[in-house]
């Protein structure tokens, strides 16, 4: 071979694309319903192990280690499956980590000390955390904790919960697909209650359960967690397509009944919804969670088999008196015992179970700049959707191991 036959040789070798890695498993994925559905999809790994860096033809993946023992134990996947059709799926090994479509956190303020309830610094530092345990003197204002406790968000929606006695949760609208959370309030704590390039804090909680907070209903009113003898947080995943963390409360009194209470919260990519899991010890007929109850909404509601949801729709959003904002709760019926009207919320009330209890909170706010006569019918298409993946999932219909 001449010095010229063989340097084009070495050049086609060179630019060849790469053999395709082979896959690691086959999934088979089935959408029963007459609309196609995108979502991140969880497979359940069932003792297999992976490598940590994976790739899908279908989109993104991900793993989850949902038993804490350090160890992927769930598979996480973006799909797009046809209507009442099906997906084939190959999993193989990867050499990036998903793209972050979803964060979760907690900061802490730092450099200062408390005077009574209010911590006292010189600017505002944070540090990101976590595990933490709230300090007995923690309360709402006492601008501790950065926006005052845990945020989470998707590349379509952000949520706060208030982590003090007030435990309300809260929505951040989002004009942007970016993640955005670790940004906000790193100046203070006023910013973010205005409209800015990515968003703003768009919902009056006031003395309301917020979206999806928990309280416990009594002759007097719905209490809040005035009367708990330990709080603590744990954030279990952050980034890729899914996000979630856990609260822990210990010896939440009211009146003469002291309950545990663990609670999870989870967001994945491509969602304007999060996932709610409540457990408490002992087992209580007066838990319940509802939608803030403001005027010029209207209240919608739907269902199928047995997920329900509870929604609002109007003229309800911070961004301005003429903004709409949509919030809705999807729910099993069989595990709630009463849909009922408070002073403050749409609630609902939860039947006394030893198992865990499982709903969502959803929130969509159309972006002022680019509101539209049919910003309503959108959500009642998201409210629909929603409604579709919880009572007629997608399935996995088939799994090959290579």
């Amino acid at each position: 071979m001449d010095c010229k036959a063989f340097t084009l040789a070495v050049l086609a070798l060179a630019t060849a694309p790469a053999m395709a890695a082979a896959p690691l498993l086959t999934l088979t994925i089935h959408n029963p319903n007459p609309a196609a559905l995108s979502q991140v999809l969880e497979v359940p790994l069932a003792g297999h192990n992976l490598p940590a860096m994976l790739k899908s033809d279908s989109g993104e993946v991900d793993t989850e280690d949902k038993n804490g023992d350090g160890k992927a134990d769930t598979l996480l996947l973006w799909v797009t499956v046809p209507a009442n059709g099906q997906q084939q799926v190959n999993i193989s090994q990867g050499n990036a980590k998903p793209m972050a479509r979803t964060h979760a956190e907690l900061s802490v303020r730092q450099g200062g000390k408390w005077q009574g309830q209010k911590y006292v610094a010189d600017g505002f530092t944070f540090k990101e955390a976590d595990q933490y345990q709230t300090p007995p003197q923690l309360t709402d204002h006492s601008f501790y904790l950065r926006y005052e406790g845990p945020g989470w968000e998707s590349d379509k929606i952000g949520y706060r919960l208030y982590l003090d006695w007030r435990n309300a949760s809260d929505v951040f609208g989002k004009r942007t697909s970016d993640m955005v959370l670790k940004d906000v309030g790193q100046d203070g704590y006023e910013s973010y209650h205005h409209l800015s390039d990515w968003g703003m804090d768009v919902l009056k909680v006031g003395k309301s359960l917020g979206i999806g907070s928990l309280g416990r209903l009594t002759g007097q009113g719905i209490a809040h967690f005035k009367d708990v003898k330990d709080t603590r947080y744990q954030l279990e995943k952050d980034g890729g397509l899914r996000s979630a963390f856990k609260v822990h409360y210990r010896g939440w009194k009211v009146n003469d009944e002291t309950l545990d209470v663990d609670s999870r919260y989870q967001i994945d990519a491509g969602s304007y919804a999060s996932k709610v899991t409540v457990s408490t010890r002992p087992a209580t007929q007066n838990l319940v969670t509802g939608l803030v109850k403001l005027p010029a909404t209207e209240l919608l509601k739907g269902s199928s088999g047995d997920w329900h949801y509870m929604a609002t729709w109007g003229k309800q959003s911070l961004s301005g008196k003429d903004d709409n904002l949509g919030l809705a709760l999807f729910y099993k019926a069989s595990e709630v015992a009463k849909v009922s009207e408070g002073d403050h919320d749409h609630m609902l009330q939860f039947t006394a179970s030893e198992q865990p209890l499982h709903y969502y909170l959803m929130s969509y706010w159309p972006d002022p700049a680019k509101a539209s006569s049919g910003d309503e019918a959108h959500f009642k298409a998201l409210l629909t959707e929603q409604l579709t993946r919880l009572a007629s999932p997608l399935k996995v219909s088939q799994v090959d191991w290579h």
